[in-house]
């Protein structure tokens, strides 16, 4: 198996395990409410709230699951909403229009709805002045980058650059000229000449940008099987030119794909890393 790390064949041969490990966490002790964002069975989010005894802090994560575009829920995914909740976070998971029957340009229209509703979420609650945290692994992490970084969006969805506390993506294509074009990715992107395609791709949102970035996490397995590690790295890269960055890249040594996802179901150093960041965004 080991001769096997860093493919893909290796990723799918540990799914069933790192399934079965997330089957064996508990729910949240709130339920959580379900809510639409527009008239598609999957515009809806999942809204967590933390337990009342739990110190609640000042910012709200928005955690977008993974699955290539294509699989997943995020009803999959509570094991990483409890991550959130007790430690005092509010959680927002959204669902998102999938291929192959949707690409690139509607899931961004379902950020924009996503967005919309949640700024009307905000007014509900009363909690104007309160930032988003985005987040998100593998896809859904490619999904967080956009939400977080399209300036012109958030402007017109209610929200401004400055309500963006910080982002984390674990495992995900943030340069999708270092991704291989498989059928997945076309679906998605569409060709690589494409203007579906550089609307896509998370970097070309820092390589112009004029303003900050915020503060920003990457998490990425350097034998991960699915999303080469050089797709983060040249984010990353991308970014020594901008004001005040302040991105910190955190490499699993020997980490698969799976692994940057394992701290839904484990106590492990990626969640210390995670939490540990998340807790001193300033």
């Amino acid at each position: 198996m080991s001769s096997l790390r860093g493919t893909p064949l290796h990723e799918l041969l540990n799914l069933p395990l790192f399934w079965l490990h997330m089957s064996r966490q508990g729910a949240p002790s709130l339920p959580p409410e379900r809510i639409p964002y527009g008239p598609h069975a999957r515009q809806y989010f999942l809204f967590f709230k933390p337990h009342p005894q739990v110190r609640q802090r000042a910012e709200t994560v928005v955690y977008l699951h993974g699955g290539g575009w294509l699989f997943g829920s995020p009803e999959a995914f509570t094991p990483h909403a409890r991550v959130f909740l007790d430690a005092g976070f509010p959680a927002i998971f959204p669902s998102f229009r999938r291929i192959p029957f949707h690409n690139f340009n509607d899931m961004r229209e379902d950020l924009n709805r996503l967005l919309t509703r949640l700024h009307r979420l905000w007014k509900e609650e009363g909690w104007t002045g309160r930032r988003l945290i985005a987040g998100g692994m593998s896809s859904g992490g490619h999904l967080a980058a956009h939400l977080a970084l399209d300036g012109s969006a958030l402007q017109q969805c209610g929200w401004q650059a400055a309500d963006i506390a910080g982002l984390f993506c674990c495992g995900a294509p943030l340069d999708l000229d270092c991704m291989p074009l498989t059928a997945v990715v076309r679906a998605m992107a569409g060709p690589r000449d494409s203007e579906q395609y550089r609307k896509a791709n998370p970097v070309l949102l820092i390589r112009n940008r004029k303003s900050p970035l915020p503060p920003t996490l990457l998490i990425h397995g350097t034998h991960d099987g699915l999303v080469p590690i050089e797709s983060a790295r040249s984010f990353a890269g991308q970014t020594a030119n901008l004001p005040d960055v302040r991105l910190h890249f955190h490499l699993i040594p020997n980490g698969s794909h799976l692994d940057a996802a394992s701290w839904g179901h484990t106590e492990n150093v990626v969640r210390r890393e995670i939490l540990g960041w998340m807790c001193l965004i300033p």
